[in-house]
């Protein structure tokens, strides 16, 4: 209400079509831009650029017409505003990695969306099936009949569901320390892939079941939690 009443004519709004749609188009763009690169965390994002706009939209309601026309400071002002919550935006996506949030929720948290209920089109296997305590098995995500991902989360679990074991870095894979160095597993980058193949070592001293445990991103809206290997025998 308050900014209809400031609308006093047609220069005025002009001005402000001219000055802040322009400022709020640039938002969008930048907010459309991480969407499509994050893998997780945009939760984080959005909160960002929900602040973006509201700073435009409050200093729409509560500065005069005839400074927000008129004033070069304010423009300038402006465009500081726009430039810093880009580059903010920019600074704080996570294309390269679940953070290490992801060792306590286990889920990709992508607001607005919840993880697919339909089986998913990947396979997560172990080879070989059986090792001995200290020997390296080989996990392997794979995209059924070619189907693509963006990123994923992987961790080695017990049978009372703790993470147990190291997995190796690679040129497809960087390691997250959970409860101990490299037990757990992720994406290096946000290109689509059909398959990755990981090293995971056995610990020393443990003997009994191991399950591998996955997420799976497709996109920012398709996702899948809880994808589960064949158990695998330490002994």
């Amino acid at each position: 209400m308050r900014l209809v009443l400031r609308i006093q004519d047609q220069n005025s709004f002009f001005c402000i079509n001219k000055d802040f749609i322009i400022s709020f188009v640039i938002c969008k763009a930048q907010w459309q831009y991480l969407r499509h690169l994050r893998i997780q965390d945009l939760e984080i994002n959005e909160m960002v650029y929900s602040l973006c706009f509201g700073n435009i939209f409050h200093q729409l309601t509560t500065t005069s017409l005839h400074h927000l026309c008129y004033s070069q400071t304010k423009k300038m002002s402006y465009l500081f505003l726009t430039l810093a919550c880009a580059i903010l935006g920019v600074s704080i996506a996570y294309p390269t990695g679940a953070p290490v949030e992801t060792c306590s929720t286990f889920a990709a948290n992508h607001t607005g969306h919840l993880p697919q209920r339909s089986k998913a089109n990947y396979d997560l296997n172990v080879s070989p099936s059986n090792g001995a305590p200290g020997s390296t098995l080989t996990v392997t995500l794979k995209g059924v009949g070619g189907e693509t991902f963006k990123g994923f989360f992987i961790q080695g679990q017990d049978a009372a569901g703790k993470p147990i074991g190291a997995f190796s870095p690679g040129s497809d894979a960087q390691t997250r320390d959970c409860s101990t160095a490299g037990d757990s597993v992720t994406h290096v980058n946000p290109d689509e892939k059909t398959q990755v193949t990981l090293k995971w070592k056995a610990p020393s001293s443990y003997s009994g079941k191991v399950s591998f445990r996955a997420v799976v991103v497709k996109t920012y809206e398709l996702f899948w939690n809880n994808i589960y290997s064949n158990s695998v025998s330490i002994a």
